[in-house]
């Protein structure tokens, strides 16, 4: 969102800095002309001195809210109050110093619509009413220039003013659609990652999903060499099904849930966990040899085993098969090897790991 009102503060100083430039020379070229015109002077030298006034006071106030919207320690929401009332400054100062033109009046109102995009309600309302005190002032100084046309000049206001009022409302509506756009945005942006989300991640153990585990396998194995080893692990819960059959399904999902938290939290850069299918989970170590491997395997063993549930006192384990590779190999070919790793730890006994080196036949 940071992004969004930076590019907006940034546009509107472009817009603040070319249209300084534009008007006041259309103006200083107008009181020009005025003069060599012969064309009541007066009003010419009182525009010069106007447009004068209107330019340094402009260009001071452009060279601060350049300044103010590249602060760090300046809160967002304070410099797009600052831009935003620096932009109806400018656009005041166009209908004060060519008040004689009743339509430039309503510029102010004009600059105070942009305010919408900063999606600030109470900001919008102050901008608005800083509009609207330029409509008065403008309309001060006509009368003080030509007092006999009060009258005309107090009319102009008050139409001007009702202009202004319906433009806030239009203003709103802006600024209300923004609200809705973004609002959907978001909500269609939070939809997406929570269905990346759920792609690549298994939704009852909170580990990677078995799609998400096989691509990150890809990646590890391909960094495979003799002083980065890839270690691939196969865990899988002793007697799972008796679980599910004695105790029921809602409590074996609980055994898995316990598990995959468990797991979870060894997740890394260089570690990915994944649950292969049913009680089945892989680990892959980049960068990690055989022994180191196996220890930390060792220690979620331990955690997992000393898991205490209410639905039994059983002790509940898993056995592992663990294999490391040194060379850029096959992964389907090293979790083979694991996957027999892990029947051997089934065949004598269960809850233990057996490990060994990949062997390339």
């Amino acid at each position: 969102m940071e992004k969004y009102y930076e590019d907006i503060r940034r546009k509107v100083l472009i817009l603040y800095l070319y249209g300084l430039w534009t008007v006041a020379v259309v103006d200083y070229l107008y009181a020009i002309y005025i003069l060599i015109a012969g064309r009541i002077k007066a009003d010419g030298k009182v525009m010069l001195l106007m447009t004068t006034i209107a330019l340094v006071a402009n260009l001071a106030a452009y060279v601060f809210l350049r300044g103010e919207n590249i602060r760090p320690d300046l809160i967002s929401t304070r410099k797009n109050g600052l831009i935003a009332t620096g932009l109806v400054f400018f656009a005041g100062t166009i209908a004060m110093v060519n008040g004689a033109y009743i339509e430039t009046w309503i510029a102010p109102s004009v600059a105070a619509v942009f305010t919408a995009l900063f999606r600030d309600k109470k900001l919008q309302r102050y901008i608005f009413a800083e509009n609207f005190f330029f409509i008065i002032l403008s309309a001060i100084i006509m009368v003080v220039r030509h007092p006999y046309q009060a009258s005309n000049y107090l009319g102009h206001m008050m139409t001007m003013s009702a202009v202004s009022a319906v433009m806030l409302l239009i203003s709103d509506l802006i600024r209300r659609h923004y609200d809705l756009l973004t609002e959907d945005s978001e909500n269609s942006l939070e939809k997406q990652q929570e269905m990346e989300n759920d792609l690549s991640h298994d939704l009852l153990t909170g580990v990677y999903s078995r799609k998400k585990l096989m691509e990150n396998a890809v990646h590890h194995m391909g960094h495979a060499r003799l002083n980065n080893p890839i270690t691939v692990v196969m865990v899988d819960i002793d007697k799972f099904k008796s679980v599910n059959d004695t105790y029921g399904h809602d409590n074996g999902d609980e055994v898995l849930r316990r598990l995959g938290a468990i797991l979870v939290s060894v997740i890394a850069p260089k570690v990915t966990v994944g649950r292969f299918g049913g009680e089945e989970f892989v680990l892959i170590y980049e960068g990690i040899g055989r022994n180191d491997a196996e220890a930390r395997v060792e220690e979620l063993r331990e955690r997992f085993s000393s898991q205490q549930y209410d639905f039994t006192d059983r002790r509940i384990t898993f056995s592992a098969g663990l294999i490391t590779a040194y060379d850029k190999v096959d992964f389907d070919l090293v979790l083979k090897q694991a996957d027999d790793a892990l029947y051997n730890s089934k065949e004598n006994g269960r809850d233990r790991i057996t490990s060994g080196d990949y062997q390339s036949h």
